[in-house]
């Protein structure tokens, strides 16, 4: 006997060989795990016939549980479990243990979850039974997977949820409004065990989303990838929107078929509506009072060139429109909406384009705008096997948090760890523990009890630490106070009464004392940290880096570890010779010559060649200039160091790019340039990722492009009048112009890129430590 766990089952579950209804042949479609040591080892769908376990050998023995019935008492077990999607977890489902042996050999096909490509799961109607049609990976093991009909009518476990469903009130119908069938809850169940990714999903709420989403599902195309990986989603995206975008037929004469059934569906349903409102009132001017409402939204969309003339490419989309005012409305706001969305693609492209604008690719621009795909808790969780082990490359994870971000904080709390190098990338769940409690002994031992208990660590002076004490205790008093855990100033961080609330206003009285339970351990944390690094002690902005670490992990252990571990790439940034931070804005200044030639020249004019407005930007990653959840997102896409470990750098020559010309044009000295950066606000960090992406790959190609012309330059013969690099006044050329002349009218002069901005190609992290005082 081989044993396993049955993790699924669903009964009366058909394949149709033929037109034939009486040649129907029902079996249980089943999902079941070996036991087994081996890490690699997943779960596995299958279908067996239910004539197959009567002619089993198990149901000849007295001795073993008939297995067909075991099979139908875990059917309705499963449905007795059955919860709405919104609460389903791994743990609402039941495990039932059964002999996989019988499954083996009963089975007309097997295939490991982790084989699967799709699952296309078809609705039922009037007309046809629910279907799913599962699509593998290996184009060979499809030919032996049928389509599969969920015969709902005779299914008892079916049966007993829809009458569960409509006993308790439940709303019988989906977010689609689709009547429940068998096949929602094995789509429930996927969920609960990979990452189960819809292609149909909007990723917006314009209408031109809801018209692909309704043409998807009137064809029945709810197809969803199994364990998709980003490029997976990237083109099947892309072959759908394309496949939408194709004419129905070749001899079709109307293009626009497909948006004027859906706005001709549109219509009617409106129609619908206004027909149950006159039927209740007696006012006979409601409806026109109803349609002149619409009057300023139509004129403020159809006064738009471009909508109107594409409302008059179409005879059919135009009587559509005219038949009912309000689709007019939809039309107009769609058609707008398109338009903005090409006008965006198309900005984005132009401000990035200059004389070498070829070096940013469609493709280049398409993947760096596709961010609809943050990393899901169980996406993140089907990245590891059976060990808790990276089985994806580390380069794949970081694809899906750069492009993506996490998708809530619940997955923020285990990724955070491996992006601030915690946990290392290839460790197991076990080792993972191990180095857990490793960690907290060091923490305690060698760190926290050396000044717990007013204690003064034994290489400090009282006075000394005295003084770092209470820098540290002033800053976390004012430390985020809008965030819940740190608001109050209570034992429990909660509210209790009114006398509270007057102490949380209090927060410039530096008498105070700290009881909230979180800005306590922000205050161990920092404190442990000035024992950890004594050289570097305390400095302002560091509560800034540390407060979101703690929000999200809300465990002072590991988020010591992790804030040591960020202070590693940010200690350059409080160095007291200020030589770290100092360097970045010397390369942030070569940058912008390079990529803003324009710009830098303004600013030079201006005196702020020095790029001072970014200091504080740079010093703290741009915590104070965005919402908190907006600085998670930004800063787990900086740690991932996807294309330079200082692609912060990027994101500020993004925001320079972005307000460049409102500077050039109306800016004339050092103090307004200064006011007017200190002052953004609600800047668009989604936007700007974007921008520092291509501006990152184009400087990618420009340092390639100018190498290439340079070894070209180093193997052409000698040139006794050529001068190098050129001095002078060559100095004062911008750079720019020097590569087209290099690349135009004079090849034989050589360009250099400093190494300084060679150091932004590399994903290595630059530790700078602060030197010992003595």
């Amino acid at each position: 006997m081989s044993s396993g766990v049955l993790l699924y089952c669903k009964s009366k579950v058909y394949i149709h060989p033929t037109n034939r209804t009486s040649e129907n042949v029902p079996g249980f479609l089943i999902v079941y795990k070996k036991l087994s040591t081996d890490p690699d080892s997943n779960s596995i769908i299958t279908w067996c016939r239910e004539d197959a376990f009567q002619t089993s050998p198990s149901s000849r023995s007295n001795n073993k549980k008939n297995i067909l019935s075991q099979l139908l008492e875990a059917d309705l077990e499963f449905a007795a479990k059955y919860q709405p999607t919104s609460t389903s977890t791994k743990n609402s489902y039941p495990t039932i243990r059964i002999d996989t042996s019988q499954l083996l050999l009963c089975s007309d096909w097997q295939i490991f979850i982790s084989s699967v490509y799709s699952i296309q799961f078809r609705v039922p109607s009037s007309w046809w039974f629910g279907s799913i049609v599962i699509n593998s990976k290996a184009k060979n093991i499809d030919d032996n997977i049928p389509v599969l009909f969920f015969h709902d009518d005779v299914c008892p476990s079916t049966k007993r949820i829809q009458k569960k469903m409509m006993m308790e009130n439940f709303d019988p119908f989906n977010k689609d409004q689709d009547l429940y069938w068998g096949g929602d809850d094995f789509k429930q169940f996927l969920t609960t065990i990979c990452d189960l990714q819809s292609v149909n999903n909007a990723s917006s709420d314009d209408a031109s989303s809801d018209i692909l989403s309704s043409k998807n599902n009137a064809r029945g195309n709810n197809i969803y990838l199994v364990n998709p990986t980003l490029e997976d989603l990237r083109n099947f995206k892309s072959n759908i929107q394309n496949l939408d975008k194709k004419p129905a037929s070749p001899t079709s004469k109307n293009k626009s078929t497909g948006v004027y059934d859906s706005l001709n569906k549109q219509k009617w349903t409106i129609l619908g509506k206004i027909a149950d409102y006159t039927a209740k009132l007696t006012t006979p001017s409601y409806v026109p009072n109803l349609l002149s409402s619409y009057s300023p939204v139509l004129e403020k969309f159809l006064n738009d060139k471009y909508v109107n003339n594409l409302l008059k490419s179409s005879p059919q989309l135009q009587q559509a429109s005219d038949d009912f005012e309000s689709a007019r409305v939809y039309l107009a706001k769609w058609a707008l909406n398109v338009k903005q969305e090409a006008e965006k693609y198309r900005n984005v492209y132009e401000n990035l384009s200059n004389d070498m604008d070829n070096m940013v690719t469609d493709e280049e621009i398409h993947v760096a705008l596709e961010r609809s795909h943050p990393l899901t808790l169980a996406k993140w969780e089907s990245m590891f096997d059976e060990q808790g082990r990276l089985n994806v490359t580390v380069h794949e994870t970081k694809d899906f948090i750069f492009h993506g971000g996490c998708e809530n904080n619940e997955v923020r709390r285990q990724v955070w760890l491996f992006l601030l190098g915690v946990y290392p990338w290839d460790s197991s769940k076990d080792e993972r523990e191990q180095l857990l409690k490793s960690l907290e002994s060091i923490y305690f031992s060698s760190y926290k009890n050396l000044w717990f208990g007013d204690q003064v660590p034994s290489d400090m002076t009282k006075e000394h630490w005295k003084d770092e004490v209470f820098k540290i205790d002033k800053d976390v008093k004012r430390n985020d106070r809008h965030l819940n855990i740190y608001k109050h100033n209570t034992e429990t961080g909660k509210l209790v009464n009114s006398d509270d609330q007057e102490m949380d206003s209090e927060v410039d009285d530096s008498n105070w004392v700290i009881i909230n339970p979180h800005l306590n351990t922000l205050k161990s944390i920092l404190m442990s940290y000035n024992v950890y690094n004594p050289d570097l002690g305390y400095c302002q902005g560091m509560t800034d880096l540390l407060s979101p670490i703690y929000y999200i992990l809300q465990d002072e252990v590991l988020s010591f570890w992790a804030f040591v571990n960020f202070m590693d790439r940010m200690e350059r940034n409080f160095l007291t010779d200020q030589s770290g931070i100092k360097e970045q804005m010397l390369t942030l200044a070569e940058l912008t010559q390079l990529m803003l030639p324009d710009l830098m020249k303004h600013l030079t004019e201006c005196d702020s060649s020095n790029l001072f407005f970014c200091f504080r930007m740079i010093l703290v990653w741009f915590k104070r200039d965005f919402q908190d959840e907006q600085i998670w997102k930004i800063w787990e896409i900086f740690w991932t160091d996807y294309y330079s470990s200082q692609f912060q750098l990027f994101f500020m020559l993004a925001i320079l790019q972005k307000n460049s010309l409102p500077v050039i044009n109306n800016l004339k000295s050092f103090d307004d340039i200064l006011k007017y950066f200190n002052d953004l606000k609600d800047l668009d960090w989604e936007d700007l990722m974007v921008r520092a992406e291509l501006l990152f790959i184009k400087f990618q190609k420009i340092v390639a492009f100018v190498d290439g012309q340079n070894s070209l330059i180093s193997d052409a013969p000698a040139n006794p009048n050529t001068t190098g690099t050129g001095t002078g006044a060559e100095a004062n050329i911008p750079i720019e112009d020097k590569l087209t002349k290099l690349s135009l009218h004079d090849p034989k002069k050589e360009f250099i890129i400093s190494d300084r901005l060679r150091t932004l190609l590399s994903k290595r992290i630059i530790i700078q430590r602060e030197k010992k005082s003595f």
